[in-house]
């Protein structure tokens, strides 16, 4: 499929009504720029000189001694970028802050203390990086909206797993206090065969945002074969 098909497939569904929406946030010049700087954090982070394919992490982790969920740490993922890279986000003469303020209205950054910028590495899905599925209401975060977006080209197998339209839903959720993941924020709890999982490939300049009350989850599909790269950053609406 070509990625005009795969854009037309996504541009069909708004926030409000659908739960996700995608749009255009960068330019070509400014993406290429994120990524250069993304990039070298992410290295600088793992601490190895080779620069590697991200695409591979999941096989030359072990090779290069990672410890990968020390790296995947809070402090680790989140942070804040120097003010070349933040007004990319955040100049209103940028597209990101125009497309994100038609969507959401006023909003303001949501920063837990550790930096409005965080990234996600997961891996294929034999390494159960990924968070199950989930809403933000459910967690610490509660109305806050995220927008993702990815670095490294990746196929759709390792993408978030959206359910469309589950916002207007309710679903049966509970703690696991064993889990990995964040131990205070609920996961769903029913029936998964009767649930729908989306998955969409992301392009260059493509963004996602998705509803706070949208059923998603990290994990990727079985089918994934490569690691996923990918920024999020989260916000809450500015109410009147």
């Amino acid at each position: 499929m070509h990625q005009k098909e795969i854009n037309l497939s996504l541009k069909r569904y708004k926030l409000e009504k659908n739960g996700i929406e995608l749009f255009k946030g960068f330019n070509s010049k400014d993406k290429n720029k994120l990524n250069i700087y993304l990039v070298k954090k992410l290295f600088e982070i793992i601490g190895v000189e080779k620069k590697y394919n991200i695409d591979t992490y999941h096989k030359w982790f072990k090779y290069e001694n990672i410890n990968h969920e020390k790296l995947m740490g809070a402090s680790n993922r989140h942070f804040y970028p120097p003010n070349d890279i933040k007004n990319i986000f955040l100049s209103k003469k940028k597209p990101f802050y125009k497309k994100l303020s038609k969507l959401i209205g006023n909003y303001k950054l949501y920063d837990e203390g550790l930096g409005w910028l965080s990234f996600r590495l997961i891996r294929t899905h034999k390494f159960k990086d990924g968070y199950p599925l989930s809403k933000k209401i459910w967690g610490p975060g509660k109305k806050v909206y995220s927008t993702i977006f990815n670095i490294n080209n990746v196929d759709k197998y390792n993408s978030v797993g959206l359910v469309i339209n589950s916002h207007k839903k309710k679903y049966p959720k509970k703690l696991d206090l064993s889990s990995k993941f964040c131990k205070s924020e609920f996961r769903f709890s029913g029936n998964k065969k009767k649930i729908k999982i989306d998955r969409f490939k992301l392009y260059k300049n493509d963004c996602l945002i998705f509803h706070p009350n949208l059923l998603h989850c990290e994990e990727a599909d079985i089918r994934s074969t490569k690691t996923r790269f990918s920024v999020e950053i989260r916000f809450k609406k500015i109410e009147k």
